[in-house]
């Protein structure tokens, strides 16, 4: 037993002298938060960005390693310049990255709420009813559960379209808030 730790041991040694770069991202201080920013980053058509130059909307923003690779920018802000914009823009020199996100999924929790409830009030107003054939009692349990489920199952889908409908932006770097680096 003791022979097979060893070896254990060894080859992990071995692997970690051999390749340290799977590793790299506990090597810097803002390396978690660029590895964060580049997931982010991957499949966006657009980014807002700024940085000393003022604002910018950058287009087909990519993350590399030398820094913020974009196709194009245009100017975000009035008095903003972007003649003099390196590419790629070191992420020393950028304050705050904005991307463009839905609410679907806050719209789907609202949704599911809402078609719980609705769906409980109309198991209780439907056993209510008399149809002639020995209504008009309490809803029992099941017929509550099922009323929420076929409830949430609509509530669920119409939030979800709804919130697609409304976006906003969220600020995706830097990933700490402190300190603000902001110009004030």
């Amino acid at each position: 037993m003791r022979d097979i730790r060893i070896l254990t041991g060894a080859l992990l040694l071995a692997g970690l002298a051999a390749d340290p770069g799977w590793c790299a991202a506990a090597d810097g201080r803002d390396s978690l938060g660029t590895e964060a920013l580049r997931h982010k980053l991957e499949y966006r058509s657009w980014a807002r960005v700024t940085g000393p130059w003022g604002a910018v909307r950058l287009s087909n923003p990519r993350i590399r390693a030398t820094g913020l690779e974009f196709l194009a920018a245009r100017p975000d802000a009035p008095g903003t310049d972007t003649t003099f914009l390196p590419n790629p823009i070191p992420l020393a020199r950028v304050y705050a990255v904005e991307i463009q996100v839905n609410s679907s999924g806050k719209g789907t929790i609202f949704g599911g709420l809402v078609g719980v409830a609705l769906g409980m009030i109309m198991a209780e107003a439907v056993s209510q009813m008399d149809f002639g054939f020995g209504g008009g009692h309490s809803a029992n349990g099941g017929d509550l559960l099922t009323g929420a489920v076929l409830g949430a199952v609509p509530g669920v889908i119409l939030g979800a379209l709804l919130g697609a409908a409304f976006r906003h932006s969220e600020e995706i770097y830097p990933v700490d808030r402190l300190p603000d680096r902001r110009p004030r």
